[in-house]
């Protein structure tokens, strides 16, 4: 009993210093330009460094944990998923083959990862090694892409095509997949969601009117908004919620730091795909669990795997 106590204690205070840590150090992981490795940098520009060494393999969709601990990407060539700390040490396979036109998406407690593919999505229980298929009621079952976790751990956003087949919607499913609601309905391309910190707002991108951008609407589906008129992609918040991260494709192309509202778009640094560094607070899964700690997942999954064939 007191080893369980000591334990948890322990584990508690490592919990508490990460989040006091990452309060203070939120960083942006983005695919670098040079070499498509992952890097992270800090939302002003400076700092960048550079989390995988990889010139031959090109890195995909670079993902915070919740806890902020670990950064979840898809090398291509072999595709897989794999989990790395922001030093690139620990690196430990998840899945493999993984289809990778997709990026995925961390639940609030860091137990859980969802992902798609064209016919449905999935909910990989990385302590586990289980996953769960989800076909959302009232969906075309082709065309699944971009889940985003909401903050309560409740509901996931996505993209995916009509019934019809001819448009590219957000929708918004609970885990089970028997509660959807559609938030967009537009004859032009959404995509890429992601939930505001406080549960009540979500960015997308919208190539509609012929002007591409980003956009924002409660969710609810209320009060849609464009916050940006361009080349402006894969929407990531700040942990406060003020600000917003993006993609500005373009030659080349670079991520760029904006407020809520759309305004003072500033370039940082050149690459794709940016994925804001959450504060590490504690957000509140059905399932009841905890962020992981390096112990838990090390416990569950056995060393870190090296031969992960880059």
């Amino acid at each position: 009993m007191k080893k369980f106590a000591f334990a948890a204690i322990l584990g508690f205070l490592f919990h508490l210093g990460g989040i006091l840590y990452q309060t203070h150090a939120s960083r942006i992981a983005y695919i670098c330009e040079e070499g498509f490795d992952i890097c992270t940098i800090n939302p002003d520009g400076t700092d960048r460094q550079r989390v995988t060494r990889t010139p031959d393999i090109t890195e995909r969709w670079p993902t915070w944990s919740w806890d902020g601990k670990w950064i979840a990407f898809a090398p291509f060539n072999p595709s897989k998923l794999v989990m790395t700390d922001p030093n690139g040490d620990n690196e430990t396979l998840l899945i493999k083959p993984y289809q990778n036109s997709s990026r995925p998406a961390w639940s609030p407690g860091g137990t859980k990862i969802a992902r798609a593919n064209v016919q449905k999505l999935y909910i990989l229980d990385i302590i586990t090694g289980e996953e769960k298929k989800i076909w959302p009621l009232g969906v075309n079952t082709l065309g699944y892409r971009d889940p985003a976790w909401s903050p309560d751990g409740r509901e996931i956003a996505f993209a995916s095509l009509s019934k019809q087949g001819n448009q590219r919607d957000i929708y918004v499913t609970n885990i089970e997949g028997d509660q959807v609601r559609r938030l967009t309905n537009h004859p032009d391309e959404d995509h890429a969601p992601a939930w505001s910190p406080d549960g009540r707002r979500i960015a997308f991108y919208s190539n509609r009117g012929n002007l591409a951008g980003i956009f924002v609407v409660d969710t609810d589906g209320a009060n849609l908004k464009r916050l940006t008129v361009g080349s402006h992609d894969y929407p990531s918040w700040s942990p406060a919620g003020s600000r917003i991260a993006v993609w500005m494709i373009g030659d080349p192309p670079g991520i760029g730091i904006m407020k809520a509202n759309g305004q003072g778009l500033k370039f940082i640094a050149r690459g794709t795909h940016p994925s804001w560094q959450p504060s590490g607070a504690v957000s509140v899964e059905p399932m009841g669990k905890l962020p992981l700690t390096w112990g838990l997942l090390k416990s569950k999954l056995g060393s870190p795997q090296s031969d992960l064939n880059r």
